[in-house]
């Protein structure tokens, strides 16, 4: 659940605070779509789904962030794990 949330908080580098989603719409950041991705995400750990929704599987940025949130849990929880 702690990595659904980070996911849901920060997917794509786009943090969602205020001054986050407006520079995300200036970018022209498809942001829907970003969150879209989080709530597949957020639902995925909620639910226990182990397969990802396809549409996220395939995305290496997704995958990457997946990996970063991971790392920071485990060592959060003293678990050491090399970031690849």
């Amino acid at each position: 659940m702690d990595r659904a949330w980070m996911l849901f908080t920060s997917v794509d580098g786009t943090n969602l605070s205020d001054a986050s989603l407006q520079g995300a719409y200036l970018r022209k950041i498809d942001l829907r779509t970003a969150l879209l991705k989080a709530e597949q995400l957020l639902k995925s750990e909620i639910f226990g789904i182990t397969n990802l929704p396809s549409e996220i599987e395939g995305d290496p940025r997704i995958q990457a962030r997946i990996d970063r949130c991971e790392a920071a849990l485990a060592a959060r929880n003293g678990l050491i794990r090399p970031v690849t």
